[in-house]
């Protein structure tokens, strides 16, 4: 007579493939899928979830094993093998599918930013040794000076492009990504200096900065967050300490310069290496704003989602 008996190890795998397949929608589902990958891993993994759910099929209709479909010729009250048993490494698996379906996604924040960049004693891109001074520059007032935030266009650094065309120039007013800044300041100075723009980011204090200054950044990322780079650009606004690390920020301001040599330390500011003035945005107005639905920025080649 045939039989038929529960395969406990195939079950225990078609209820992680499951939890994988659940996990994964979920990540679509809600849009957290955008706090981990870059838009074109998210098309692959939505391949994977289609391999997955089969794979979750094809073990659901075959964890039932038939005793008497094996064809072997011996007694079947010995342990032959014909089932699977559950392991101690399939076991495991069920830990990141319940971590993954329990605990929300975050996005990178301040808390993961790699503060202990160190550029004390490397060599600028001017070929001079910059010697790190303690930044003096602070806000008198609650007005700026827009005699002394006036740039000297004559005297801020410009990369050697000759031959290679310059970047569109951005609309004076118009929201910019951190990443069109950091790409293009050297190139074109003109077109960012003493030049009103919107960003938005979150917020960041390193420790030891001045209360009036804070830094606004975003991560960019190639394929996943594993990879991500945070940019940013100091913010200088007397309510700067109002802004708490994480929450995410709208600012309108002018790009100007300061002395800020404690900016070379700070991963997020370092792409301005080495060079005495920094680029500083002086925030005229400043507005809360939730987390975006893509917390990132991507290369150009890459941003198809059309955002900043």
């Amino acid at each position: 007579m045939k039989s038929q008996r529960l395969d406990s190890g195939r079950l225990l795998q078609a209820l992680i493939l499951f939890g994988f397949s659940i996990y994964l929608i979920k990540l679509f589902e809600t849009g957290e899928i955008h706090r981990l990958v870059a838009p074109h891993i998210a098309v692959l993994l939505k391949l994977t979830l289609g391999v997955l759910i089969v794979m979750t099929l094809y073990a659901l209709f075959s964890f039932f094993t038939n005793r008497s479909a094996c064809e072997c010729a011996h007694d079947h009250d010995h342990h032959h093998g014909h089932t699977m048993s559950p392991g101690i490494v399939s076991l495991l698996l069920v830990v990141p599918v319940a971590l993954g379906l329990l605990v929300p996604t975050q996005a990178l924040g301040a808390s993961t930013m790699n503060n202990g960049l160190q550029a004390l004693s490397k060599e600028s891109a001017n070929g001079s040794v910059i010697k790190q001074e303690k930044s003096t520059d602070t806000l008198s007032s609650t007005s700026h000076d827009e005699n002394n935030d006036k740039v000297d266009l004559s005297k801020v650094p410009r990369a050697d492009m000759k031959g290679i065309p310059k970047p569109p120039k951005p609309k004076e007013g118009a929201e910019l990504s951190l990443l069109d800044v950091e790409a293009n300041i050297l190139i074109a100075p003109e077109y960012y200096f003493n030049r009103r723009f919107k960003f938005t980011g979150f917020v960041y204090h390193p420790e030891g900065w001045p209360a009036n200054r804070m830094i606004l950044c975003r991560y960019l990322i190639t394929c996943c967050a594993a990879d991500a780079t945070p940019i940013g650009i100091t913010v200088e606004t007397n309510d700067a300490s109002k802004y708490k690390n994480n929450s995410w920020v709208e600012i309108d301001g002018t790009i100007s310069t300061r002395k800020i040599p404690e900016a070379d330390k700070i991963a997020a500011t370092s792409w301005y290496y080495g060079y005495p003035n920094k680029p500083v945005l002086i925030g005229h107005a400043i507005h809360p704003i939730q987390e975006p639905a893509d917390p990132y920025m991507y290369p150009v080649t890459m941003d198809i989602t059309g955002g900043n």
